[in-house]
């Protein structure tokens, strides 16, 4: 068409009019149905949703789950809840897979023969409570002396659990355990929430919020849309290129035995230009000439070199941070390993503090745990003074020279999650170190596999639990998990039917054996432990519905009735101002150790970051391995190079302690001076899909073991069609990666009691 001028004023009206009419994509938003009327697309047919919370990462996001029958077919985001908005990442898609998992431990088992055999034999809940009497007995008398509870997840009853046992060692597990202690002992407080939406300035030390995190949806959300919205600025400061740092405005490559320094020399350049809030830092009851006599050596001119960064780049960054406010500064664990790792994040927050960014829109806000309603229900008064040690530290503890006569352990696998050293068989075997050993746990792990006893736990699908969130202005969100599929057996597992010939549908199957949720065993052991039947033991729901129906909930206006029906709901909690402890001084800010770089060739600092989809609690999820199923090691081309390494390579890892080997992988997202490896890989137990073992010839579900439609016709043609032969597991051969944390021996911690460190220095060797 020419485009003259009568047929550009025809495009015109005809695209104006275009603009007038209705977004077809709000129309349809609006004439949809809400989440608990809808019907499935293709069949017509209502899936009864329920709502619950994803109990897989501290975040808590709110789930729909669509059923048919028994069977949950379908998970999505609830859009009305504050903190997701509808969205779930893939962890909370595996939450599927563990329900339906064919390798999950359905019925109690007793082992049969030595410890580590794999010879077990399932017994019914009542024998296995009768074994727990007996065995638990002497330590009902002794108030716990001698025992060491394990728990990896926060659940409702948990200290319940501790309350049995007074005098006994109290062990958690949990991936922000090390950033709560910290923040413990600057602020007192050990929650915190991150304003990215309303902040100008991030700067990133070594986190990955776009991918991992305490509030890993929250965080991301709010990150992405600062970003668009505010034109947030965003520099990572690390030594490898995460996920964030690709997504950054800038990286600027440091090692992590720098990154303490240089966030001393961009904090000596504040002072020294007087870019600080001088409010702010009076108000947290540090003196600028303290500081700046502290931090003097860390000028940029001065520590420029040392650190391998130019000192006009710390200046530029120094100068923007004044300059876009409000301004956050943030690192996560991965920080914290090191042996200085207290010193460095300490660092990080003195330039929170110099640049007001504390109670702040835009920046930090500290708060309690303690201060909500779920933690009213977690933890109890008794347990509030209790000292409680990490999983690192008790395992470095067992090793070196701890004898416990019995465990019960709870959800967590320190014989693979631990900086341990070699693999523990030996310990775990030992019936000296450890004469009883009670397991509860949906697979069989590492560790209990090497237990007397193991009961089998229920999934997050299965289970109750409360979670509490900070959102704005005061308020919070209390979420609800709640079943939303009735106790896991061996016949509901339709892998499992379809194996044992079963009608899959009948309306209802007779349960061959059953997992329980964890606060029903906790309640159930209660009356064991005092020589009750557990028959009596009152029910999750009952107990958990007398609580929320209790004063302090009813004040805050909480119904259980919506709670079951929303899934959340919010509230208004207690604000509090928080700052730096009394305790706090100005050298808390100094470095510990004046770490030099690794001078030998062959040496490296040795980066163990965490994949975040897959760790102790996915690892036999099938979907989520397909992410990633091997681990090689990154190494920088240059250095790669110097070692006669390419890629593909096998290279042996040396430790101090001990080796390992593992294939390499070239690349500049790295620092020089540092190599890095993925955690959460390298299993030994867990189940098939952990160790990459085929599952097609005993998972006949799978579609490999079906011939599909084996017959094809059409009015012209007539042929058979073939097997389909594809493993569901197809990177069998390959392996499923190395488990590094064999070849580091942690340290007790002489900055923070019951935490450990390790020296993450290492050598290469091409094999």
């Amino acid at each position: 068409m020419k485009l003259d001028r009568r047929n550009f004023i025809k495009l015109g009206a005809v695209g104006s009019g275009a603009l007038a009419l209705p977004n077809p994509l709000k129309l349809a938003k609006n004439e949809r149905k809400p989440w608990n009327r809808q019907q499935a697309r293709t069949l017509r047919k209502f899936r009864n949703p329920k709502p619950t919370t994803c109990g897989l990462c501290e975040n808590h996001c709110g789930l729909i789950s669509y059923r048919e029958g028994d069977r949950i077919v379908m998970l999505h985001g609830n859009p009305d809840h504050p903190l997701n908005q509808g969205k779930i990442c893939a962890r909370a898609y595996a939450q599927l897979d563990r329900l339906y998992d064919p390798d999950r431990v359905l019925a109690p088992r007793l082992r049969e023969g030595e410890r580590g055999s794999g010879k077990w034999r399932e017994i019914s809940w009542e024998e296995a409570y009768k074994v727990i009497a007996e065995k638990l007995a002497p330590f009902v008398e002794n108030q716990g002396a001698g025992l060491a509870v394990l728990q990896g997840r926060q659940e409702l009853l948990g200290d319940h659990l501790l309350e049995l046992f007074p005098q006994a060692l109290a062990v958690e597990e949990g991936p922000s355990l090390r950033l709560k202690n910290l923040r413990r002992q600057l602020y007192g407080v050990s929650g915190c929430r991150r304003d990215f939406a309303n902040s100008r300035f991030v700067l990133n030390f070594a986190a990955d919020p776009y991918i991992k995190g305490e509030n890993m949806l929250t965080d991301m959300q709010k990150l992405i849309a600062g970003r668009i919205e505010n034109g947030t600025k965003l520099v990572t400061v690390a030594a490898r290129l995460n996920n964030t740092g690709g997504r950054s405005d800038d990286w600027i490559p440091v090692a992590p035995a720098d990154y303490g320094n240089f966030a001393r020399s961009l904090a000596y350049y504040l002072l020294d230009n007087q870019l600080y809030d001088a409010k702010a830092l009076s108000e947290q009851g540090l003196q600028v000439s303290e500081l700046k006599g502290l931090l003097k050596k860390y000028a940029p001119d001065t520590i420029a070199s040392s650190i391998g960064v130019k000192a006009g780049i710390i200046k530029r960054l120094a100068q923007a941070l004044a300059r876009f406010q409000p301004v956050v500064a943030i690192y996560d664990e991965e920080l914290l390993l090191a042996s200085d790792g207290w010193h460095s994040a300490a660092a990080i927050e003195l330039l929170n503090l110099l640049l007001g960014s504390l109670n702040r829109s835009g920046g930090l806000y500290y708060y309690s745990e303690e201060s909500d309603l779920a933690a009213s229900v977690y933890n109890l008064e008794s347990q509030k003074e209790r000292q409680k040690v990490s999983l690192d530290w008790f395992a470095n503890w067992l090793v070196s020279s701890g004898n416990r006569p019995a465990i019960i352990n709870y959800a967590s696998n320190p014989a693979y999650t631990t900086f341990s050293g070699e693999y523990p068989h030996a310990l775990w075997q030992s019936t000296n170190k450890i004469p009883f050993h009670l397991a509860i746990d949906t697979h069989v792990s590492e560790t209990s596999f090497f237990a007397d006893l193991i009961l089998p736990a229920a999934t997050d699908l299965e289970t109750w639990g409360l979670s509490d969130h900070p959102l704005v202005d005061g308020q919070r969100v209390l979420s609800l998990r709640q079943p939303v599929s009735r106790l896991m057996d061996e016949i509901l597992l339709l892998r499992q039917a379809k194996a044992k010939n079963l009608d899959l549908f009948q309306s209802k199957r007779t349960p061959v054996a059953e997992s329980r949720d964890f606060n029903q065993i906790v309640l159930e052991l209660k009356k064991v432990t005092q020589g009750e039947s557990p028959d009596t033991a009152l029910r999750v729901a009952e107990w958990l519905e007398g609580v929320v129906k209790g004063a302090s909930f009813t004040a805050a206006g909480i119904s259980w009735e919506t709670l079951q029906k929303q899934g959340f709901q919010n509230y208004i909690g207690v604000t509090e101002t928080v700052g730096l402890r009394f305790s706090v001084t100005a050298t808390k800010f100094t470095a510990f150790d004046d770490k030099s770089p690794a001078d030998s060739v062959e040496s490296f600092s040795l980066i163990p970051y965490t994949w975040h989809i897959l760790d102790n609690t996915t690892a036999n999820c099938k979907y989520m391995a397909e992410f990633r199923h091997e681990n090689p090691l990154w190494i920088h081309p240059s250095r790669a190079a110097r070692l006669g390494i390419h890629e593909g390579d096998e290279v042996r890892i040396e430790s101090s302690t001990s080796s390992v080997v593992a294939k390499a992988w070239l690349s500049e997202a790295i620092h020089p001076q540092c190599v890095a490896i993925a955690l959460g890989l390298g299993h030994t137990e867990m189940g098939r899909v952990a160790k990459a073992q085929t599952i097609a010839k005993s998972d006949p579900m799978t579609r490999s073991l079906l011939i599909h439609k084996p017959i094809h016709f059409t009015p012209y043609s007539f042929r058979l069609r073939a097997w389909d032969k594809v493993e569901p597991v197809w990177w069998h051969e390959k392996g499923n990666g190395v488990d590094i944390r064999r070849i580091f021996k942690s340290v007790a911690d002489s900055q923070v009691a019951g935490m450990t460190v390790i020296d993450t220095t290492v050598k290469l060797r091409k094999v």
